[in-house]
């Protein structure tokens, strides 16, 4: 192996790497959305930015200062993750689970008009 493909050969090893750390990240945060306290509405509104901004209105990045520290790192993870990928999360797997944020989250302030 050449040195080039060597330093190729780490890069790519990085990089899967970091997508690895970036997927269990999202995983995270997918499983705190599905929760019922105010951190877990946090991070489904941000999760819900992200699967749809338009419907399901903005993500309020003073958020951040309402969440713990653990919680708000994966956020942001997340968004690092964002740049690179480029993706929905239906579109790393997380279909079925971002389905059921929205149904939590969302679909029960529609149907009952409640807002918050």
């Amino acid at each position: 192996m050449t040195g080039k493909e060597m330093i190729e050969s780490s890069a790519n090893t990085g990089a899967a790497e970091r997508r690895e750390a970036w997927m269990q990240s999202v995983a995270r945060l997918m499983r705190i959305a599905m929760g019922d306290t105010g951190q877990c509405r946090r991070v489904a509104d941000f999760l819900l930015a992200w699967h749809n901004a338009e419907e399901n209105g903005g993500f309020d990045p003073t958020d951040f200062w309402n969440v713990d520290a653990a919680i708000a790192e994966d956020m942001l993870t997340a968004l690092r993750f964002l740049l690179t990928e480029n993706r929905y999360p239906g579109d790393l797997g997380f279909q079925k689970e971002i389905d059921r944020i929205w149904e939590l989250w969302t679909a029960s302030k529609r149907s009952s008009g409640r807002s918050s």
